[in-house]
């Protein structure tokens, strides 16, 4: 193509002409299969039709009033499988991501426009960046408290009213309500349905949780079946890691398969490594709870029995001391009153017969001394007027009346002569 300049109006060139020229310079110097690596940071991009458009500017640039802009493309038959392998990754472009890429300048001669065609993005700067963002949320979460702030809390032993986030119908969710029916418990799921990934999950889930600690339940579990990083990258959002630390609900989570940890594990009251193994571990606390308190249950019966078993005995036992105790009583008693009255039966007699013994003997002694009995042996009484015996001279005097007493009668006297004598 004739590219000399036009000298005058008659020979000036046409826009096809123009634009043909155009695209012969870019082939001459940047042709098809020139693969180029070049930088950028992303300052729009869109990928709603199947094909990816991404405005790219250097890095710093997009504070400019103007910054130089390079359209940058990849059709769908090539943006699906790049778009899956960066999510296996965990890794989403976004606005504001600095990218490595390399593909091949392109000219739309029908539009007049330049741009560049990716056919490959460099991963190790954007991992790098992942890991830097997601190293930075942590020490931020750690510095707030948000990190242990779950652990304050204390899981009930027997949690029967149980709080579910998740996306119900998906297997991470059947597995999870598996191990729980699998008890036979009659314990209560409620249910919180939540887009577990995607644009809209972050927002769902995080909602889904306040929603279910508003309900009061006993302990919240969150729980996502495997997937790629990407697949996964909700739960490393800061929105839900914050959402987590303010709960007064304990949460445990089983986020994706063995080997994923997200933000939302390391927040979370305990951590486990797939829904099945979280749902496992709520039916075994469940499990374990009953069995303390069948367990407890036979404790109390045993004791009972044996506490029975000793009454009956102590019962029985009482029983026969009332019964055997009081009959022996009454016979010693008898036993005793019968010593007692032959005792005082011989006593009485004995007493008696010692009384009989000594009447007679006082008889004996009262009939020796009868003043009859020595009358009649020749003794005589001798009284004066009143009565009164008359034991001595000095009880007399003469002229008084005396009166003398003989075995058969009686000589009144009148005292005429006193005569002492030898007593």
């Amino acid at each position: 193509m004739d590219l000399s300049n036009p000298q005058t109006p008659d020979e000036a060139w046409s826009i096809s002409r123009l634009l043909g020229g155009i695209e012969t310079v870019l082939t001459d110097v940047f042709p098809k299969n020139r693969k180029l690596w070049i930088r950028g940071e992303i300052q729009k991009i869109s990928d709603a039709s199947g094909h990816c458009y991404i405005d790219l500017v250097d890095p710093g640039a997009s504070a400019e009033r103007y910054p130089p802009v390079l359209k940058v493309k990849c059709w769908k038959t090539s943006w699906a499988p790049l778009k899956r392998s960066l999510a296996d990754d965990g890794i989403v472009l976004k606005a504001g991501s600095s990218i490595c890429i390399r593909g091949n300048v392109d000219f739309w001669r029908a539009r007049g426009e330049v741009s560049f065609l990716i056919d490959q993005v460099d991963r190790t700067a954007l991992l790098g960046e992942l890991a830097k963002e997601r190293a930075a949320l942590i020490e931020k979460l750690k510095a707030s408290g948000a990190l242990v702030a779950q652990q304050a809390l204390s899981v009930p032993l027997a949690p029967i009213v149980i709080g579910l986030v998740g996306s119900p119908g998906t297997e991470g969710f059947n597995d999870f309500l598996g191990q729980i029916e699998a008890t036979g418990l009659g314990v209560r799921v409620v249910v919180a349905r939540a887009t577990v990934q995607g644009a809209t999950a972050v927002h769902e889930v995080s909602q889904a949780l306040r929603a279910l600690d508003d309900y009061g339940v006993d302990l919240l579990c969150l729980v996502r079946g495997g997937g790629s990083k990407g697949d996964l990258a909700a739960f490393d959002h800061e929105i839900i890691a914050l959402t987590i630390a303010s709960l007064a609900t304990p949460v445990w989570t089983g986020i994706g398969h063995t080997g994923d940890e997200s933000i939302a594990d390391l927040v979370a009251h305990t951590r486990f490594v797939t829904p099945t193994a979280c749902g496992a571990g709520v039916a075994e606390r469940l499990v374990t709870f009953v069995d303390s308190i069948a367990s407890a249950a036979t404790v109390i019966r045993q004791r009972s029995v044996a506490s029975l078993d000793l009454a009956q005995a102590h019962a029985s036992d009482t029983r026969r001391r009332l019964v055997l105790e009081p009959r022996l009583a009454i016979e010693r008693a008898q036993q005793q009153l019968s010593r007692t009255g032959s005792q005082l039966l011989h006593r009485a007699t004995s007493s008696l017969e010692r009384r009989i013994s000594g009447l007679d003997a006082n008889r004996r002694v009262l009939q020796a001394l009868d003043p009859k009995r020595q009358l009649a042996r020749g003794w005589t009484i001798t009284t004066n007027a009143q009565g009164a015996v008359i034991r001595s001279i000095s009880d007399l005097t003469i002229g008084d009346s005396i009166v003398t007493r003989t075995v058969d009668g009686a000589i009144a006297s009148t005292i005429s002569a006193i005569e002492e004598g030898e007593q």
